[in-house]
This record gives C-alpha cells, structure tokens and sequence, in this order.
C-alpha cells in the first residue's frame, strides 16, 4: 500500500467511524494515525494543594482523583496561556473539533508519545550524548539499524532532551499525565458551557490516555 493509498484508506475508515463528522474535525485524527505526533510544553505544571497542604502531585485515591478533576476543570477553563512552538498546530485543529473527539485525539497523542519517547527520555537521563543513543538505536534496531534516518534522529534528540530539561524546571515531582498539553485541553474546556460537562470531558482524558498507555 502506498502512503497516499494509506492515507485514504484512514480516512475512509474515520469518515465510517464519524459519520456525521465533516472532513476538517477528522483530519487531526488521521494524521494521529499516520504516524504524526505533538511533543510536550511543561510550562504550566500547577497543582492543588492536598489536604495538609502540600501539592497534590500524584493523586492516590478517588477522593484525590475526585478533588484534582474538580480543581483542573476550573483552572483549564480560566487558564490565560499561550502554546508552544510545537502545540501551535495541534490547537488550531482541536478549534475545528467536536470537543469529545479533541479530548479522545489529544489522550491518543500524550499516550503514544509518552511510551514512543520513554526509551530515549531515560537515556537522557542517564546522560547518554546522541552518538551513543544513535548506536543503542541502531543496535536495537537489528540488520535494519542502517536505515534509521540520522538527521531525524537527532533532530528527536534535540527535542526530547529540550523536554526533559524544561521538566525538570518546572514540572520535577508532578506525576499528572494531562500537564504537558494543558494549553489543547485549556483550548478544548473553553468550548463548554459548563463545569460538569468539562469535569467528564477531563475524565475522557485519563480513561483514554490509561488505555493507550497500556497497549
């Protein structure tokens, strides 16, 4: 098959999936499934504070869950911030979406992305440089090493290693997996009228990011 038989084929796939969807609030989703990710903006790591008063970092209950999808529905909605470079795009696109199908596309990215780069995350913070991570790439990758496109690979490098360090800044201890794209679900929140329909719009988030995680 070739990508642009590749290409139709997903779309034609979504279009049966998404019905009463027009082709611009589907797109997103195929460029998801064609391989197209959006990196990760820690800036905006705030937390709740807990019951004695330190920042609910992780949550370890219902009753944290509960308290920490209350809080972020409302900080989202009111959240005034600016994306990155690397999110621009994704926000344009969740604008023209159904906001059930944003939350779905975004838990997809942050799952697929978070598993895709873990390998090279922990290299960065063994402190692994890129030539060593391009062998271990290379080395993992068997008979077929020879064909991994280097100057992508570095490129991913530099990304990755600019996304470890701006978490260590400002996200070190914060365990929540929504906090690198809260800018797609500030812009996704502000498409409802209510806080509840944002809570359960929150809730879409972790079930769908839980599932891919797993896979």
């Amino acid at each position: 098959m070739t990508e642009k038989e590749e290409d139709s084929f997903v779309m034609d796939t979504l279009k049966k999936a998404f019905p009463d969807r027009q082709e611009e609030q589907i797109a997103p989703i195929g460029l998801l499934y064609v391989g197209m990710r959006w990196g990760r903006d820690w800036r905006y790591a705030d937390v709740p504070d807990d019951e004695n008063g330190a920042p609910l970092n992780g949550t370890s209950s219902q009753e944290e869950y509960t308290q920490y999808l209350d809080w972020l529905a409302e900080h989202l909605t009111t959240l005034e911030a600016v994306s990155n470079e690397e999110q621009q795009g994704l926000c344009t696109y969740l604008e023209k979406m159904i906001p059930a199908d944003a939350i779905q596309m975004v838990a997809m990215n942050a799952a697929l992305y978070d598993g895709e780069m873990d390998f090279l995350e922990m290299w960065l913070e063994d402190g692994y440089s890129c030539e060593v991570c391009l062998e271990n790439m290379k080395e993992n990758a068997g008979a077929e090493g020879g064909a991994l496109n280097e100057a992508s690979f570095r490129d991913m490098y530099e990304k990755v290693k600019c996304e470890v360090e701006e978490k260590e800044e400002y996200a070190a201890n914060v365990k929540h997996s929504d906090v690198s794209y809260r800018v797609p679900l500030s812009v996704i929140l502000k498409q409802v009228d209510s806080k509840e329909k944002a809570v359960a719009l929150l809730k879409r988030y972790f079930d769908i990011y839980n599932e891919y995680a797993q896979k």
